[in-house]
């Protein structure tokens, strides 16, 4: 979606970072997964999520292509992750466009059908984004956006963390399932160990980490950290 970022550029080194490190799961978009596949064989390897869809939400203005347009498509359905190995499937929910959130609901509401048909787990990333979601009522666009994506039919919520443990408590209490905070930007890898320790302390299930991470001095023994951070939590 935004190409090959700095940090994440080159996979075959993230994987191995991830795998070297002991986390539970990768998420590979499904045109990576055959050529990533070796590293996730074995008792210990960590399981496979499949990312079924694509949006332009996250292009600012700063990137090389602006959204003009709020898009989002689903690009695989349950039977092609099942065909992949996949262990889940992850997909994203944007509310805060009102003619994108209806076709964006619809479309996980449909990949939730086909995972349940097949009994695949569905994990859906809802975040709030747009001009009309502020600091005053993010917690509240989050737990909208969380909710409905549990009765449209993910089976767990990937989502941002709201910035203390009372409003994350708040969120996951409102959406009634497991719920992973969600590592949504580019910051100091403290402030995601310590977001991580206030979400699990709110009761969230885990963390789906990304580019803080990979700007650390030391890739491996962050995710180490909080690899340790999560179980004893757990």
């Amino acid at each position: 979606m935004l190409g090959p970022t700095i940090d994440l550029a080159d996979l075959e080194k993230t994987i191995r970072i991830a795998v070297t490190s002991g986390v539970d799961a990768v998420v590979l978009s499904p045109g990576k997964v055959g050529g990533m596949v070796h590293h996730l064989k074995g008792k210990k390897a960590p399981a496979l999520l499949v990312r079924a869809d694509w949006t332009n939400a996250f292009r600012g203005e700063s990137f090389v292509l602006p959204a003009r347009e709020i898009r989002h498509v689903t690009i695989i359905g349950a039977e092609d992750a099942v065909a992949l190995g996949a262990s889940a499937v992850i997909a994203f929910f944007c509310v805060g466009h009102e003619e994108n959130e209806a076709r964006n609901l619809e479309s996980v509401a449909m990949l939730a059908r086909s995972c349940d048909r097949l009994g695949m787990p569905l994990i859906v990333e809802s975040i709030p984004i747009g001009e009309r979601v502020t600091a005053t009522n993010f917690v509240d666009c989050l737990s909208l956006a969380m909710r409905m994506a549990v009765e449209a039919g993910a089976d767990a919520i990937a989502a941002p963390y709201t910035g203390d443990v009372k409003s994350f408590r708040k969120v996951i209490d409102a959406t009634k399932g497991p719920v992973f905070v969600l590592d949504t930007e580019a910051s100091p890898i403290q402030d995601l160990l310590r977001s991580a320790a206030e979400a699990l302390e709110a009761g969230a299930a885990g963390v789906i980490a990304g580019n803080s991470v990979f700007q650390a001095a030391n890739p491996v023994e962050m995710l180490e950290t909080l690899v340790d951070t999560i179980h004893k939590r757990g």
